[in-house]
């Protein structure tokens, strides 16, 4: 009976320590994986910074690596916008064709438009596409499953109309969040997207454990949309006491 219950008091003991390495062992990956995601976030404010650090350590061993480079000559994919938010594509040099894609998201769903306007030196040319029934006034874009850079689209708007010289295009979505695409089907468009990706390294011993950020903006001197809904006189802004 005695070594009964020694033997069993040390399976106990054995389990129990076990459970503590294993215990331990998830306690460190959680926080080395927090630590890399904080070094992830500390690389893109560096890189965004008036002189930017696309590399460098983070605390005693937490490391950051940033890759900077401008995208979009071919094609792109932004988003997911809001309802009434913007992106513009720069239009500058550019004389083909340009496709719309767009698509709602990131949940799957109801119907989306959008509003383009063409901005050129003598004024703006606006186009507006919905699925039929959307509402009143849309030209209803082609509706299916289009493939762009790997992802599939609802809606595509092929050769998108706008005046020879036009600079920029302003896309603005509707009907809630929208994942947008847009591709030049002729000709090579200026770059279209500033794109940093940050990756956070922890290491431990012979292993690390690496989170990633991505960060993307628009290359033009963007309006915010906010701007859309104002009227301005072209002089200047004066803010006038109550």
């Amino acid at each position: 009976m005695l070594v009964l219950i020694m033997t069993v008091i040390g399976t106990a003991a054995i389990s129990l320590a076990g459970r503590t390495v294993v215990e331990t062992r998830v306690q460190e990956v959680n926080v080395d994986s927090s630590q890399a995601m904080l070094a992830a976030e500390s690389g893109l404010e560096r890189a965004l910074a008036p002189t930017p650090v696309l590399s460098g350590t983070v605390g005693t061993n937490a490391t950051f690596n940033v890759t900077d480079q401008t995208t979009g000559t071919s094609y792109a994919i932004v988003g997911p916008f809001a309802n009434g938010e913007i992106w513009e594509i720069n239009l500058s040099g550019f004389s083909g064709q340009l496709n719309l894609f767009w698509d709602s998201a990131p949940t799957s769903g109801g119907a989306r438009g959008v509003y383009v306007s063409g901005v050129h030196s003598t004024g703006i040319l606006d186009n507006a596409y919905a699925p039929s029934g959307f509402g009143n006034g849309f030209t209803t874009p082609d509706t299916g499953s289009y493939s762009l850079g790997g992802r599939n689209f609802t809606y595509r708007r092929l050769a998108v109309p706008y005046t020879a010289g036009s600079t920029v295009m302003r896309v603005m979505m509707l009907g809630g969040d929208t994942i947008l695409g847009f591709q030049a089907g002729t000709g090579t468009l200026t770059a279209q997207v500033r794109q940093l990706t940050s990756v956070g390294t922890v290491a431990r011993g012979n292993e690390s454990i690496k989170q990633g950020l991505g960060y993307y903006e628009s290359v033009t001197d963007q309006v915010p949309g906010v701007f859309d809904f104002a009227l301005y006189s072209g002089g200047d802004i004066v803010q006038n006491s109550l």
